[in-house]
Parts: C-alpha cells; structure tokens; sequence
C-alpha cells in the first residue's frame, strides 16, 4: 500500500486536555516491522489540520512506545514517520497495543487490549478489501472492452462493480447496529443525512427545506469530542454554513449561535466551533458577511464563555467587535449632523477664540442651536452613497474619481453622495473639492462634535457606505468600483468591469484599506 503524505503539516502542538481521572495516563504501544531506529509522531485531527500529541524513539525491532502521565482525547489518531501518515486508529482506551507491517499497514493490523481499534479495523480491513476488488475488477473491463468473447462477462463485471456501492451501504447500516456505541459509529452517524418525510398537506413550499436544516444536527453526538477529532466534523459544518444556510448575515448569525449551543456541552467542541466560524466570517470575501463574526464577538467573548484567553484578549477582541456593532450591514446607519464649509469656520473660529471650555462649549450650543446642520437622513434619494475621505489620503485620491466618474449617470436615477471630509484642515479640504469639482454634498465635522469616528469605527480612509432610501446599509467597506457594480446593477445599469491589474482581485487593489 502507498504511504500518503500528509496534506496538512503536523503542528507541534502538544495536546494537554485531559479525560476525567484520578490519575489519567495513556500508554500505546506499536509496533511496525519493517521500521526501525526512527522518530515516530502520534498526531491527531481538529478540523483541517492535524496537531502533534506525542513523539518517541522506535527501536531495532520496530516498537515504539507512547506513554504519560496526562490522556489523550478521544478522536482519530495517526502514526507519522518523516511527515508521512503510516495508518490512522482509534484512541478512546488509554492502554492498548497495536502490531502491523509495512507490507500492508491496514491488512496485517493486529490489535491487543482496545475493543474500539478492533472494531475500526474490521470495518476498514473490509473496505479495504472490496475496494482492492473494485480496482481489479474495473481493470478487467478495461481490458476485455472490445473483445467479443468477453462481453458477458464485463456486462457481469459492470454490474458487480454497480453494486459494491450498495454493498458497501448495507455493510455499514448492518455494522451500525451491532456497534451502536463505537467511535467509528458516532462519525457513520454524524455523516448520515436527515430523512426528510413528505410534507403534510398544506404545508409552506418550503417545509421540506427547514425540516432538513432543523435536523441537520441530529446524529452528532456534541457531548463527546471523538468526532471533533476526525476530519468529519468541519466538513459537516461548512456545509451548514455554505449549502444548508441562506447566504444572509442575520440567516448566517441564527444558524452560527445553534451550532455553537448545540457544541457547547464539550468545553473543546464549543472552542473549535466558536472560533472557527468566527475566523470563517471575519476573514470573508463577500460584502456585509464579517457582521456575522463581529455579533458572535460580542454575544461569546466574555470570561465565562472564552477560557481559553486571557483577559487582555476578551476585552480588546469584545470591544473591537462593540465599535462595529452600529454600523453593520442591514442595520439604520447612525444619524449625522454635519457642517457645510460655512458652518464648519464658524465653529473653528469659536475653538481658536474661546480657550474656557465652559465658554466655548455654551458658545458652540448657541450657534449650532441657530444654524441648520446638514444631516444625513435629510437627503432624499433611492440610495445614499456615504462616503468618509482625506484629501491627503493616496487612496482617496485613486478611489473619489471613480465616484465622480459615474456620479452623474447614477444620480440622474435616484442617487446621492453624502461626502464626509476627515481632514483637519479646511482649507485644503474646500480646495480640493474646488479643484475636482465635487458637485454633490459635501459636509465635515473637524472636531467631532457628531462622534462620526466612533459611530462607523473608522480606522481608515475612504470608507465607504451604500445606504437605502431608509437609509439601512446596505453595504459597506465598499471599493469605489464594487460601488459602482453594486450601484449598476441595483438600477439595472450595463456594468462593465475594468481589467484587473496584477495582485488585484474582488474590486479591491494589493494595498486598499478596506475589510478588518
């Protein structure tokens, strides 16, 4: 049998949680001939990668010991040598022995003292077997394809062959019953997909699709962690993310907090969960889906759910996500009272003047009690394009021309741009306006009186917003072009994207700042 290589590089992590116990060790012993004088890994899964629990010496006659003083979680492990995955086992027992042969690692398996590897290795010695049937059968019929005289006989083959897959299925239903608390059981089951009944008379379109979604989970066992540590366990939750979810953040949200609830009776099942998806959403490719992460943040990351982390880590990773949370996607956006060019030097000149801030801040009251601010819900438009940007910023000057560039045709149908300027200095911003001949709204708040940083978090410039006639958010963390593609293709406008430069993809160029 081929070695396969790993396709993950074991991580040398050493695995430290432990079953409950007095005194909790674990002492495997293995031996491989055909091996000898080497360094041997155990290793197990966790999602996609596979993490280190264990290292020893083999000896000359191929033995080699793994033993401590702690437990190993229950999962699929493997034996590893140079990088290279020998053959997988059960670990649930702590004390076993396993002896095998280079030969054929899987049929010269010989297990001592682990009921849970012999049932293992009955059922892939099985598979094993069928499937070297299969190869030489197919081998066959390739063979004998055009030859007359063997026509009967590939047809039999062909229909051999057909069947081994139904073979295989009720090998396995059979294998559940006699084995119902195997390990090897628990990831037949948690693979198993819900038997979906017909819909009763009358029933919405879709009762089918949510009595699916809602038994999505049935056949995992989330009290134990044995199928966490097998590659099963990941692969069935994207797929409930990606294929079973509708493709929404609050959809995505509702589905995230299930999963992660129905995990949290196993301390590890509820970390990977958690963490995993918050690293799936945060790191997204796709407009408005990070809003999935930073809820989750903001309802988990507190002392009692995140164990894992300090407290340094909660607070920071806990108020990041909060600074998000009233700017997401699909939510009002914050009102804003700005300050047009006029207004904006009268209030400087009350800031330079007044150094008492009792007298300054009575002063700032009057005036702004007097003049009219320029607030964002006051536009009326279809869709409202809010836009936060620095004259001195090298971005902004690469990304308001391409607004401008199709703010004319966009406008004529119901758009409007609501252009915050960032920039302290306000000379130079009215200059640039000037210059560029930015004809829409243009508004500022140079001290921050309307607390716009705080209420869209800003960290960078430009961001952009594409807001609704409600003005919901729509989207945001926009480039200028997936602006205008979302903008064109909401008012049924021919888009055309441009060619995109090296390094550059989804609208966004190697260096922009948007995303966090």
């Amino acid at each position: 049998m081929k070695r396969v290589l790993l396709l993950t590089a074991i991580i040398f992590s050493m695995a430290t949680a432990a079953f409950a116990g007095d005194k909790p060790s674990y002492n495997i012993k293995i031996r491989i001939k055909g091996l000898k004088d080497t360094l041997a890994y155990l290793a197990h899964y966790m999602g996609d990668n596979t993490y280190l629990a264990d290292s020893a010496r083999m000896d000359s006659k191929g033995w080699v010991t793994f033993k401590r003083d702690t437990t190993l979680e229950c999962g699929i492990y493997m034996i590893a040598v140079n990088r290279v995955k020998l053959f997988e086992f059960v670990v649930s027992e702590t004390d076993f022995t396993l002896e095998t042969d280079t030969a054929n690692y899987m049929m010269s398996m010989k297990v001592k003292g682990s009921r849970e590897n012999e049932i293992f290795f009955e059922f892939n010695q099985y598979t094993y077997k069928i499937g070297m049937e299969e190869e030489e059968l197919k081998k066959r019929a390739k063979e004998w394809l055009n030859d007359p005289t063997k026509r009967d006989t590939v047809t039999k083959i062909n229909d051999r062959i057909k069947g081994i897959p139904r073979e295989v299925y009720a090998y396995r239903t059979d294998f559940i019953k006699r084995y119902p608390n195997a390990v090897l059981t628990q990831l037949f089951l948690a693979m198993t997909e819900p038997d979906v009944p017909d819909a009763p008379i009358g029933a919405d379109s879709n009762w089918q699709y949510y009595y699916y979604r809602d038994h999505y989970w049935d056949n995992v066992n989330f009290t134990s962690g044995c199928v966490l540590r097998t590659p099963v366990y990941q692969g069935k939750l994207n797929r409930f993310l990606e294929k079973v979810t509708v493709q929404h953040p609050d959809s995505l949200y509702a589905a995230a907090v299930s999963v992660i609830e129905r995990a949290r009776p196993n301390k590890e099942g509820f970390r990977f969960t958690l963490v995993h998806i918050m690293n799936k959403y945060q790191n997204s490719q796709y407009i408005c889906m990070d809003g999935v992460a930073i809820r989750l943040a903001a309802k988990y990351y507190n002392f009692n759910d995140c164990y894992w982390l300090d407290s340094t880590e909660i607070i920071r990773t806990r108020s990041n996500a909060e600074s998000y949370l009233p700017s997401l996607c699909f939510m009002p956006a914050p009102e804003l009272e700005m300050f047009d060019s006029t207004l904006q030097r009268k209030i400087n000149k009350i800031v330079d003047r007044d150094t008492n801030e009792e007298v300054r801040g009575r002063n700032l009251g009057i005036l702004l009690s007097k003049e009219k601010t320029t607030n964002l819900y006051d536009v009326k438009a279809d869709y409202t394009v809010l836009v936060f940007w620095d004259p001195d910023c090298g971005h902004c000057k690469k990304e308001m021309p391409i607004i401008k560039g199709f703010y004319d045709t966009v406008k004529a149908r119901g758009v409007e741009v609501y252009a915050v300027g960032v920039e302290q200095d306000m000379d130079k911003w009215a200059q640039y306006i000037r210059d560029n001949q930015l004809k829409w709204i243009n508004v500022t708040d140079v001290w921050n009186i309307s607390q716009f940083r705080k209420y869209y978090n800003l960290t960078s410039t430009p961001q952009i917003f594409l807001l609704d006639k409600n003005k919901m958010i729509m989207a945001k963390r926009l480039g200028a072009e997936q602006l205008k593609e979302v903008l064109y293709n909401e008012l049924k406008l021919p888009y055309t994207a441009p060619p995109k430069k090296d390094g550059e993809k989804d609208g966004h160029s190697p260096d922009d700042g948007h995303g966090h």
